[in-house]
């Protein structure tokens, strides 16, 4: 792709014709690069948090704004 490496997950379904038809495939695939991105994202900081040697507090997961 020419933007990078992308995930896909892909689903197969066979779906059975009456007797004089062959059968057929669907197919479905979901782009899944963000979830792969992300999963990877929380790996490393997971490895940073393990390896740092004094507690690590988080206050809030969510940034809310007041506008």
């Amino acid at each position: 792709m020419p933007d990078g490496k992308h995930w896909f997950e892909l689903s197969v379904a066979r779906k059975v014709m009456d007797d004089e038809a062959d059968d057929h495939f669907v197919v479905l695939s979901r782009d899944i690069t963000q979830r792969v991105q992300t999963l990877d994202t929380l790996r490393k900081l997971r490895h940073a948090v393990e390896q740092a040697p004094n507690s690590i507090f988080i206050a809030a997961l969510m940034a809310t704004s007041n506008t």
